[in-house]
């Protein structure tokens, strides 16, 4: 019970990891021309947290903010404070979140595959539910004829009747999706 409490809250503690960082990448985004905080500090992303340490005391420690930053001072600090938060403490999470774009889910790139998607899972639903239909029709197609036919044989006074209500009712169940694209190509004529 401890270890499902325990992954239960390192899960919450994962999304809120993301989060955080999520809210630091937007601010960024909004307030700076920059596109990572890597490139705001001037680092790689390999480079050790020493160095960027080195950088971060120099941004803070400046008396005017750079060219490329449209803030305040104290907006400046705030968000360089918050960006080295991330790169000091969130870093796994950070590099996470670059190398994969799904996780930004304010981007609006995200979203254009979920159109198709949605399509697409739509069709495979249609097409499984005219499968079972078609299972479930076959089904009772092979058990009426089966009776039918053992009718049949029982009464012989009823021969012909029977004989045509078995051949009306000995049609092949066909699935929809099929029925449709021989009216289609009825109407199309081929």
């Amino acid at each position: 019970m401890f270890g499902f409490i325990f992954c239960i809250l390192k899960i919450f503690a994962f999304s809120k990891d993301y989060q955080t960082v999520l809210e630091v990448i937007k601010r960024l985004h909004r307030d700076t021309e920059y596109k990572t905080i890597y490139d705001l500090f001037g680092v790689y992303s390999f480079t050790s947290t020493s160095a960027v340490q080195k950088k971060f005391v120099k941004l803070i420690t400046a008396k005017e903010t750079p060219p490329r930053i449209n803030l305040p001072l104290k907006d400046f600090k705030n968000l360089v404070t918050a960006c080295y938060d991330v790169i000091k403490n969130k870093k796994s999470a950070y590099d996470e979140i670059l190398n994969n774009r799904y996780l930004m889910y304010d981007d609006k790139k995200n979203y254009t595959n979920s159109r198709y998607m949605i399509a697409a899972s739509l069709l495979a639903l249609l097409l499984s539910l005219d499968l079972v239909f078609y299972c479930y029709n076959f089904i009772k197609y092979l058990s009426l004829t089966k009776s039918e036919i053992e009718d049949e044989s029982n009464s012989k006074k009823k021969k012909k009747a029977r004989k045509n209500a078995v051949i009306k009712n000995m049609t092949k169940p066909d699935m929809y999706i099929y029925k449709g694209y021989k009216k289609i190509m009825s109407l199309l004529g081929k």
